[in-house]
């Protein structure tokens, strides 16, 4: 049985049945909506658990601002990007308007690909504009964009990035400017993106402990930051704490994350996409 439920309370939202193995998807909340209809095909019980907080920089109106170039390639390495990027831009229509006025939009995942669309679709224009390049990682996506021409580049991502575009392209004679537009916390909260403390921390960490025991667990993370609240979240609780938990990772920078908090095994996904990292941990659940 598979169930995921957003909720508004404190606690982590889902509930395995039974016996039955269960994973846990530490996403944020601001997340959950654009991974809900991934979840719910899964065949195993999920338990949302926001292991991280999703905050817009400070100063992210006036960085886009500076950067504005009408033609310019934009780049977003994650759904969050695009969606801070529309939130911020959407309170100055002329930076809105400068950045993508004639603009393409660039990314290597499909479910970034999709939140392009979604946010650039408005003016019939964006299928042609967005383009999803096959490349694995942002690494591989920098070659890409190098090879391709030379025109400036904007990266809109997060403060915490595992890979620097900017030093590929600088190679290649590629002006890139890059945006951090918003930046993840390391901390639970819950699945109205609140952060846990004091007795919401712990009711929830028991909770979660007592849902858990006699049960298969696998813990899917998609950034190193989500290890570092999950570790937050579980405390000192034996049936939380890494040792007795299988994670799956979305690439080698979590994984060495994973790998460096202890857990029990850590296997890293084939492909850095949102779908395939929630594929995997299914399927580890299900063995």
């Amino acid at each position: 049985m598979h169930d995921v439920t957003p909720g508004s309370s404190g606690g982590p939202s889902g509930s395995p049945t039974g016996k039955s193995p269960a994973m846990i998807w530490t996403r944020s909340a601001a997340d959950l909506p654009a991974d809900r209809g991934i979840l719910d095909s899964l065949a195993v019980d999920v338990l949302h658990v926001p292991c991280l907080g999703i905050e817009r920089t400070p100063d992210a109106m006036a960085r886009l601002a500076s950067a504005a170039k009408p033609g310019t390639r934009l780049v977003f390495t994650s759904q969050n990007a695009v969606r801070v990027f529309k939130e911020t831009c959407e309170q100055a229509p002329e930076t809105w308007k400068a950045l993508t006025t004639d603009a393409s939009f660039y990314t290597h995942g499909k479910s970034t690909a999709a939140a392009l669309m979604m946010a650039f679709g408005g003016d019939g224009s964006a299928e042609t504009r967005v383009r999803c390049v096959d490349s694995r990682t942002s690494e591989e996506l920098a070659r890409e964009l190098a090879r391709e021409k030379s025109t400036p580049v904007i990266w809109i991502c997060g403060e915490e990035v595992a890979f620097d575009l900017t030093t590929v392209l600088a190679t290649h004679g590629i002006d890139c400017a890059r945006v951090p537009v918003y930046t993840t916390t390391a901390h639970p909260t819950d699945n109205d993106g609140r952060r846990l403390t004091g007795a919401s921390l712990e009711e929830s960490r028991a909770l979660l402990a007592r849902r858990l025991r006699g049960i298969k667990v696998v813990i899917c993370f998609a950034s190193p930051s989500a290890v570092r609240g999950w570790l937050e979240f579980a405390g000192n609780d034996s049936a939380l704490r890494p040792g007795h938990i299988a994670a799956a990772v979305i690439g080698p920078t979590t994984a060495r994350a994973a790998a460096s908090a202890g857990f029990s095994s850590v296997t890293t996904c084939a492909w850095p996409q949102i779908a395939d990292l929630a594929a995997l941990g299914a399927q580890l659940a299900g063995r």
